[in-house]
């Protein structure tokens, strides 16, 4: 049996990819009847259930079967815990239809607060209809006249999530001592060597049995393993911590060794931000700013004079203030103009260039002025806080970018990387009144003059929170859970 397996506070439900199942559940299957139309086809209506479930930290996915011969539909679900009290609620905007013998999975998103545990019992309800379809039988087949929701049911099943069912864990010490800031849903990385364990054949080979808990070993944690990590001597695992407490250490659990546990890394849970472009983005796309639903990139202008574009976010981290962000870029296509940036913490993004803000800053990637550069200018072309020269930066390829920004309180300090080579670092003592009161957006931004080139934004793309001195994170040794 598998550990279960973190999106939104408005707790929408979705439709996901199957999932295999991790947890045992204790199904109540339920049936229905519609008597009314005597010339009906037999059995219209017969078994519907929850297949099986998985948690990942912060969403509960619940894949419903219909084993009759009539359609439903999923309109609602319901989480409590053993005690009755509700614990979150999604009701579908538009209803989840399911033809007879077919399964699908609605996901309920589970509040940052109301994390589930191991060793715990909850109970999830979901509110079906039947989709009646007045029908008639012709040449063996259904001729379809209309349809209306029937008889409404609910079904119940209980399930329970056992750390018994994981050989191994590690404890995770978190030491936030050279701090005194206390932080909130920070992004820890975790590096662990998973080539040993899966060669030893303690781990699955895909990762998958890997799961994270709290301080109290049973509270899970959404984590995402980064692509290409896994069986590595440094598999990169970024795990959401709740709270880490400033000037102190903090202790969470990794688990691994369960081969009938499934997948269940989940980086838009995990990561302040995460794009990997294969669907269209969360953020806000505005000017001329387009996805490519082919190229699986934002491309926030073509190759044409007089262009802005845009990929926005309402928000921005607090608690600590400060983020890496780590994305990848290209620009071509034209003549050699003008840049592409990173904006934090301005107010709007209405009007502004790479080195034009809004009360924030911007980290600047300018093909146009061969430089990189971090800034608070307010005028187009103005003088940065600090630049390093940068040639051939519209040549085409796909360039890595990485940015550290952090507030001590005293001043606003940044690290750009351009390909893995650091190329800027300074402090401003002036710091903005928007990162002083933690306010404003997380901006992608493009532009072009009278000289153009296309600009292009692809994926991975995230935004972790970031304090500067990081906490140091270190793994114990192997023992039982």
């Amino acid at each position: 049996m598998g550990l279960p397996r973190e999106g939104r506070e408005n707790h929408k439900v979705a439709v996901l990819p199957p999932l295999a199942a991790i947890i045992l559940v204790s199904v109540v299957w339920v049936s229905g009847y519609y008597s009314s139309q005597a010339w009906r086809a037999p059995r219209l209506l017969e078994n519907v259930g929850i297949e099986d479930m998985e948690y990942n930290g912060s969403a509960l996915a619940a894949r419903i079967k219909n084993l009759g011969e009539a359609p439903v539909e999923v309109s609602a679900v319901y989480l409590s815990g053993s005690n009755g009290d509700a614990i979150a609620a999604g009701t579908l905007l538009n209803p989840i239809y399911i033809n007879p013998r077919e399964a699908k999975q609605v996901v309920l998103q589970i509040p940052s607060n109301a994390s589930l545990k191991l060793n715990t019992a909850y109970t999830v309800k979901v509110a079906v209809s039947w989709a009646i379809e007045n029908i008639l039988p012709l040449h063996l087949q259904y001729f379809i006249l209309g349809r209306s929701t029937g008889k409404s049911v609910e079904i119940t099943c209980t399930f329970s999530m056992q750390s018994s069912s994981w050989m191994y864990k590690r404890s995770v010490i978190i030491d936030n001592s050279r701090s005194r800031e206390n932080l909130r849903d920070y992004q820890i990385l975790v590096a662990l060597d998973t080539a040993s364990l899966i060669s030893a054949g303690k781990m699955r080979s895909d990762c998958g049995d890997i799961r994270l808990a709290d301080s109290d070993g049973t509270t899970l944690l959404s984590y995402w393993i980064e692509p290409n990590t896994c069986n590595t001597n440094a598999t990169r695992i970024w795990v959401k911590v709740p709270s880490i407490a400033g000037g102190s250490k903090k202790t969470i659990y990794v688990y691994y060794g369960n081969k009938s546990a499934t997948p269940v890394s989940d980086p838009f849970g995990t990561m302040f931000i995460y794009e990997d472009f294969e669907n269209p983005p969360a953020g806000i796309l505005d000017g001329s700013a387009t996805y490519s639903s082919t190229g699986k990139w934002v491309e926030l202008t073509p190759a044409q004079s007089d262009k802005l574009g845009y990929l926005s976010y309402t928000k921005v981290p607090t608690n600590p203030t400060g983020f890496y962000a780590k994305f990848y870029f290209s620009a071509s296509g034209g003549n050699g103009a003008d840049a592409v940036w990173l904006g934090a913490y301005d107010s709007n993004y209405v009007d502004t260039e790479e080195d034009v803000v809004n009360g924030g800053y911007h980290f600047t990637f300018d093909e146009w002025q061969g430089r990189i550069a971090f800034t608070k200018s307010t005028y187009g072309n103005g003088n940065p806080i600090a630049y390093a020269s940068q040639s051939k930066i519209d040549d085409g390829r796909w360039h890595l970018a990485e940015v550290y920004f952090w507030y001590n309180g005293t001043a606003a300090c940044a690290r750009i990387y351009y390909d893995g080579t650091l190329k800027v670092h300074a402090c401003d003592s002036n710091v903005q009144l928007n990162v002083v009161k933690g306010q404003g957006l997380i901006v992608f931004g493009g532009r072009t003059g009278w000289w153009r080139n296309w600009h292009r934004v692809r994926g991975p793309l995230y935004v972790v929170k970031y304090i500067s001195p990081e906490p140091i994170v270190n793994i114990g040794p192997e023992e039982s859970p």
